[in-house]
């Protein structure tokens, strides 16, 4: 077991937000399980640790019986969780209270008649293979790979804002990793040790955003739950609260989010009464509010507010010197998805890499090295691995390139050639006849050349 310095300590029966006593019945414990979001809760008895209730125990038990109002003592009895309350002090340590998703591991012991759970924030063992996962993993700073100037800057600025209560707004391109910035805010910061509540504002119908944010009061509409239901806010008490593509937000719901950052308080659709909340806000969207507010498309007292730390994620073609870097942890996380053999990426593929301009930025990359490793057929993977769609826009810019610098050669030269006409009639005095023989041209093609530069 590790030392206690490496755990924050929280008082269960001090705060008893998620605390159930033997007493409490199957409902007051689902409600418990709803609020909290947990899957196990501890049980206890004046001051002891009773035993540990899933939320599987519930709903298996209601299954079998339907009694909502049976006491959580009957089914601690049978459940496998079952933990006596007498132990000695060397057996009290290895109890586990409760354990949870997302690499957070509890452990909990019992001393001077209190009841304590000790919290480690636990990382995996080996970290780099869960760096840029796709999911609701716990990410840290040191898990946004690269180390160009410009994203250091922003890894900078990020891990000040952590330390800080101030709202975050999150700009950049789709696909250059808002989320994990966010997250990485959430983890290091100093509201680690609550939730992280995300919501996509683009992805919720705008008739159930606001029941979603603000929740809903028993009764405040056909088909609302018994007992209503939170909304984030009041879920994000006390941690952060991701609110993701935050330009797609209607304007009407934009001005009760300004009375909720202003006023420190939410009430429930359905109900007047108040409810506390404070969390840290982050805000993210790959959109210009600044003009959406020019455009009246956004509140301009809403910019202000969530305009406090702006945080910029520059795209992957203006770093493209992480590439590297990032395939190298994207295919040991690979090797951990698919039963494959190991396999390397040709130095030719790097270089088509660097020459195309990722407009999917890190997500587009990482979709593209999955197919590849997925596809190839050797333990080299090389050009022809790379997708066709990939190649043909490659060759497309490329052409266009080429075709601009041509029309611009093109410009160059007319500009020269009339340059040194004009240069040549100025000499004669505007004698064509004599501008055309020092030209070495005739005097029809003389009066057409100039004929176009008037044009």
């Amino acid at each position: 077991m590790e030392t206690i310095d490496y755990y924050f300590v929280c008082n269960w029966l001090k705060k008893d937000r998620w605390v159930l006593n033997k007493e409490a019945s199957i409902k007051q414990a689902l409600h418990y399980f709803v609020q909290s979001e947990h899957t196990e809760l501890p049980v206890v008895e004046n001051g002891c640790l009773l035993g540990i209730i899933t939320l599987q125990d519930c709903l298996s038990r209601l299954e079998k019986h339907g009694d909502s109002d049976e006491v959580i003592a009957s089914i601690i009895q049978e459940s496998k969780h079952t933990k006596p309350a007498t132990f000695s002090m060397r057996e009290i340590e290895r109890i586990p209270l409760y354990v949870i998703t997302d690499h957070q591991e509890f452990l909990g012991a019992i001393g001077k008649q209190e009841l304590l759970a000790f919290h480690r924030k636990s990382q995996p063992a080996d970290k780099k293979s869960n760096r840029y996962t796709k999911g609701g993993k716990a990410v840290y700073f040191q898990d946004i790979l690269g180390e160009s100037p410009e994203l250091k800057k922003t890894k900078k600025i990020a891990q000040k804002a952590a330390q800080s209560l101030a709202p975050v707004l999150i700009t950049g391109e789709s696909g250059v990793g808002k989320e994990q910035f966010a997250r990485a805010i959430h983890y290091e910061g100093i509201t680690n040790t609550g939730p992280l509540v995300s919501v996509n504002c683009a992805a919720i119908p705008e008739n159930l955003l606001e029941s979603e944010l603000f929740g809903y009061a028993d009764g405040a509409f056909t088909g609302a739950k018994k007992n209503g239901k939170p909304g984030k806010f009041e879920l994000a008490h006390k941690g952060t609260l991701f609110l993701d593509e935050i330009g797609d937000m209607p304007l009407l719901t934009q001005v009760k989010i300004l009375r909720v950052l202003q006023e420190k308080e939410v009430e429930r659709i359905g109900s007047t009464q108040p409810v506390s909340v404070n969390f840290r806000l982050i805000t993210a969207t790959n959109k210009d509010l600044k003009e959406m507010v020019v455009r009246g498309e956004f509140r301009e007292d809403l910019y202000h507010r969530l305009h406090v730390i702006p945080l910029y994620i520059p795209p992957l073609r203006q770093r493209k010197s992480d590439i590297p870097e990032i395939i190298e942890a994207y295919m040991d996380s690979l090797y951990q998805t698919y039963p494959l053999e190991r396999k390397i990426i040709d130095r030719d593929v790097l270089c088509h890499f660097f020459k195309y301009d990722w407009p999917g930025n890190v997500c587009e990359l990482m979709n593209v090295v999955e197919r590849m490793f997925v596809l190839s057929d050797h333990a080299h993977i090389g050009v022809k691995d790379i997708p066709n769609e990939l190649l043909h826009q490659y060759q497309n810019r490329r052409f266009n390139r080429l075709h601009d610098r041509q029309k611009h050669l093109m410009l160059v030269q007319k500009e020269e050639e009339r340059g040194l006409i004009e240069s040549v009639l100025k000499d004669v005095k505007g004698n064509k006849s004599r501008a055309a023989e020092i030209l070495g041209i005739s005097r029809a093609t003389l009066y057409n050349k100039l004929a176009r530069f008037n044009a």
